[in-house]
């Protein structure tokens, strides 16, 4: 039978065997960009995932950010609150000082 074909093939100008081989080749190429359509798609999900997560930290990096900017602006004003205290705490020291009451008892020596 294959006989009968190939000289078929040969009267009608066809070579059979090239033909085969071309269809061979031409199923290799398609299962090949089968199996790279496939690879593409797999990176296309790792990379569409990849670009989820470093949108998420972004958020949290932003939230971060915020919470210590707030942070720190309410360290300032506690510094700036405890210097004022320590501020009055030596003038009052110092005004007791000068009075002379500064560890002094209030009862009247005799």
């Amino acid at each position: 039978r294959k006989a009968k074909k190939e000289a078929e093939g040969k009267l009608a100008g066809v070579d059979v065997e090239a033909m085969k081989k071309e269809a061979d080749e031409a199923a290799a190429l398609e299962a090949k960009l089968q199996e790279e359509r496939q690879l593409f798609d797999k990176e296309k999900a790792d990379m569409l995932a990849l670009l989820q997560w470093y949108s998420e930290n972004q958020e949290l990096v932003d939230k971060n950010e915020t919470l210590l900017k707030s942070q720190a602006r309410e360290i300032g004003e506690l510094r700036e609150q405890l210097e004022a205290m320590q501020n009055k705490h030596e003038a009052l020291n110092a005004e007791l000082d000068l009075s002379g009451a500064h560890g002094e008892s209030k009862l009247v020596k005799t």
